[in-house]
């Protein structure tokens, strides 16, 4: 990975990688001083769009800005912010409802002018926000994929537009979401596969409407944690390797953040299940002073669209 060549596909994967490794709090034990050369001196080749955004594969510049921020690298503010703005303007252009046309790409943009700690202006949240064009219908809510679903909503949120929902689509919405839920984990469509993915951006709608505790009686815990097991089993270390699986153990990691934040005794009892072995969390559990009612029982730094606070 320290070689960068083909960087459409390399850098997308080693962002998921240092996702990864940050979620475990393993970055100190490795040298990233190889990517910062890499941004700094091409700049031209990463700080593009690429045709086919997903959320297996984030767009690239924001793979390059992410990285550049969390690894602390100086960063070439008026080139990002001058790339970002023309990169709206061609999304305004080219769509005529942007705000459901564009959802994926609009997405990571958004996510990069957080990161960048740059406004966008009046004309522009117009520009990709027409109430009048939303038009959205039970029919047409349940043919988009599960997480497109909650990004169009965090779209919105970052816009400051979360507003135009009406009481009826959210409810539609939840009800379209919790009808994907199954014992085997939650589905992108109705009749889709399962995946990590659509599990994570479940959680985080619900994360976002502070409704985490409706999904107590569903045991995705164990779901999520037996996931990263095989995945993990699966994954090879190869010039072969797709982001697929890296992408599934990253939703499945930030699925645990989340699932994290449920403050229910019945969910701390699962966590303690899978930290330490039976008879350490039998003696921890059976304590009459379990969980600590003055003290957190952990500390958690996400924001309310489910980021890690330090990132934005």
């Amino acid at each position: 990975m320290e070689h960068l060549e083909e960087s459409r596909m390399n850098l997308q994967l080693l962002y998921l990688i240092f996702r990864i490794i940050d979620f475990f709090h393993l970055s100190k034990l490795f040298d990233f001083s190889h990517i910062q050369t890499y941004l700094k001196q091409n700049l031209e080749k990463w700080l593009i769009s690429l045709p086919l955004v997903s959320f297996k594969n984030p767009n690239l510049f924001y793979c390059g800005i992410y990285l550049l921020k969390s690894l602390k690298f100086q960063i070439d503010k008026n080139k990002i912010e001058e790339f970002l703005k023309d990169h709206l303007k061609h999304i305004t252009e080219e769509y005529d409802n942007p705000i459901m046309d564009a959802i994926s790409e609009l997405f990571y943009l958004l996510k990069s002018y957080a990161l960048c700690d740059i406004q966008i202006s009046e004309k522009n949240i117009h520009q990709l926000v027409q109430k009048k064009k939303l038009n959205l219908t039970k029919q047409k809510i349940k043919k988009i994929e599960t997480s497109h679903l909650v990004a169009f909503i965090i779209n919105l949120k970052r816009l400051g537009k979360e507003s135009i929902l009406k009481d009826a689509d959210r409810q539609i919405i939840t009800e379209v979401l919790k009808d994907r839920f199954s014992e085997k984990g939650i589905k992108q469509l109705e009749d889709g596969a399962f995946s990590s993915e659509a599990s994570y951006y479940t959680l985080l709608y619900f994360h976002l409407n502070n409704e985490l505790r409706q999904l107590r009686e569903y045991d995705l815990l164990e779901n999520i944690v037996n996931r990263i097991h095989r995945n993990i089993e699966l994954l090879t270390f190869s010039q072969s390797t797709n982001n697929d699986l890296f992408s599934e153990i990253f939703y499945s990691c930030e699925s645990l953040k989340i699932i994290n934040c449920i403050n229910d005794t019945s969910m701390y009892r699962q966590i303690i299940k899978y930290m330490v072995p039976d008879e350490i969390s039998e003696v921890i559990t059976d304590n009459k002073d379990f969980p600590p009612k003055q003290n957190p029982f952990r500390e958690i730094s996400l924001n309310e669209l489910g980021e890690d606070i330090s990132m934005g």
